[in-house]
């Protein structure tokens, strides 16, 4: 067994690692694929809002620039701050880099001393300003420097003419500083969380392996023998009750073999004894003379034959037995209960005048039809009264009935005998078993009578039940459904 283990655990992958690695790879893959949507989500929502402001204060400042330009354009005096001095202030306090050029691209003014006099190259924000649009766009500098600037711009209108173009430019280094911090922490944020997913797998596939491989493990020491090995249940609901159900399997297990090593016990003894008596006249008749002793001779055969009749009435109950127990189909046929009834009265009134006993017998002409075997129906109602003969004291009477109702059919002995006490009735239908009160007496009996009885109740899925009061005589129904 060792080596088919080995070479199955080598082939075939652990219940543990079939729930951890697919659980674990399938989480993770799903926790990194929502990192990376809500990564790139935040970046452009960072990159929308930097634009948005940056958009939003060039339409300020252009509207704010509006008056200055217009006097700087026909050169009239301006009444308050000079828009040079306008354009470093908005600067300093947008921290951008701010440019006014006229609709036709010259430059006008601007925040940086190191910008170029001459025309603003072309570009989408520009382009869109005129358009009364709005237009960003993240390039390298416009004026060589060759840094990654943020750019958008607005319209300087006058009435329905636009007589400027305002342009603000911030270096993209910054918010690029800021998207890098936040994939860092989503990153950080990631492995930790995998790392928590890790270990929670690992504890939810130890939780789920750990009572399995225990009924695993109890399961090869049942079958090397140890029947006696303790299941403990722990796990999840669904594995506890498969191990309460496993130790409940494991104690019947116990149960039946101990149950079958005692029936064999009893069955050798049981066979031991006639076989032993018929052993011992046989011995003693070939040392006898042939010709003395003739009474005695044939006392010896008499007695000889009758531990014989007793041996092959034991031989053949528990034959029947081993039968009833058989999960093979059996035989049945749609049967009338009366007639067989009425039979078994007939057969069994010469014991009763032997005892000097009487039959009530309260059965209708006819019963409800039942699916069952006749012979072993005919053994167990037999069995029933041979009982009730046996334990009714002279005088005594014994009543068989059949009844029927809507869900089955019900054959009831009753007899007058000493009844049964209360100890003893859950052990009245075990194999062997006899009555305290009559083991030593000279009731013959191998106590596979009723044994008999409840298996062919319960093979045609019926019962057998028993009521009894010491002194007031015992009875016992066997109910079967009706076909």
């Amino acid at each position: 067994m060792r080596p088919t283990l080995t070479r199955l655990r080598a082939s075939t992958p652990s219940l543990r690692s079939l729930l951890l690695w697919p659980y674990l790879l399938l989480s993770t893959a799903g926790l990194l694929a929502l990192v990376v949507w809500a990564g790139f989500w935040l970046q452009n929502l960072m990159v929308e809002k930097a634009e948005h402001e940056l958009e939003i204060e060039a339409f300020i400042i252009a509207n704010a620039l509006r008056e200055p330009l217009d006097e700087w354009i026909h050169g009239e005096v301006p009444e308050r701050r000079p828009i040079g001095n306008l354009v470093l202030s908005y600067a300093h306090e947008t921290k951008a880099r701010l440019v006014v050029a006229l609709p036709d691209g010259r430059i006008v003014f601007s925040s940086d001393p190191n910008t170029p006099v001459g025309v603003l190259p072309p570009s989408v924000e520009i382009q869109a300003a005129l358009a009364y649009s709005e237009q960003h766009d993240i390039r390298p500098d416009d004026f060589g420097t060759g840094e990654m600037r943020l750019y958008a711009a607005a319209p300087v209108t006058e009435g329905s003419e636009v007589i400027g173009v305002v342009q603000l430019s911030v270096p993209y280094a910054p918010l690029q500083n800021q998207i890098r911090l936040m994939w860092l922490r989503l990153g950080l944020f990631s492995a930790l969380l995998v790392s928590a997913i890790a270990a929670a797998s690992i504890m939810l596939a130890r939780a789920l392996s750990s009572p399995i491989q225990h009924l695993t493990e109890v399961a090869e020491r049942l079958a090397e023998g140890e029947l006696e090995t303790p299941v403990h249940p722990h796990g999840p609901f669904e594995v506890r009750r498969l191990a309460l159900a496993f130790r409940t399997m494991a104690r019947r297990l116990h149960e039946m073999l101990e149950q079958q090593r005692q029936f064999a016990a009893h069955a050798a003894h049981e066979l031991r004894s006639p076989l032993a008596s018929v052993r011992l006249r046989l011995e003693m008749l070939e040392r006898m003379d042939a010709d003395l002793e003739l009474d005695r001779r044939q006392r010896y055969l008499r007695e000889a034959s009758q531990q014989l009749v007793r041996l092959e009435g034991l031989v053949n109950d528990l034959l029947l037995l081993a039968s009833l127990e058989q999960e093979n189909a059996m035989p049945t046929e749609s049967l009338d209960l009366a007639p067989l009834l009425y039979e078994l009265a007939d057969e069994v009134a010469p014991l009763l005048r032997a005892k000097k006993l009487r039959l009530h017998v309260d059965v209708p002409p006819h019963l409800p039809p039942v699916q069952a075997n006749a012979t072993h129906l005919r053994v167990a109602v037999r069995n029933l009264l041979d009982n009730a003969v046996k334990y009714t004291p002279e005088g005594g009477t014994i009543t068989l009935r059949g009844t029927a109702n809507e869900q089955e059919i019900t054959v009831e002995v009753r007899d007058s005998g000493p009844g049964i006490p209360p100890d003893e009735l859950p052990h009245i239908f075990h194999r062997f078993y006899r009555s305290k009160r009559v083991r030593g007496s000279s009731v013959e009996g191998t106590g596979l009578g009723l044994a008999i009885v409840q298996a062919v109740a319960e093979r045609h899925r019926g019962r057998v039940e028993v009521e009894s009061q010491p002194g007031k005589g015992t009875t016992f129904r066997l109910s079967l459904p009706r076909a």
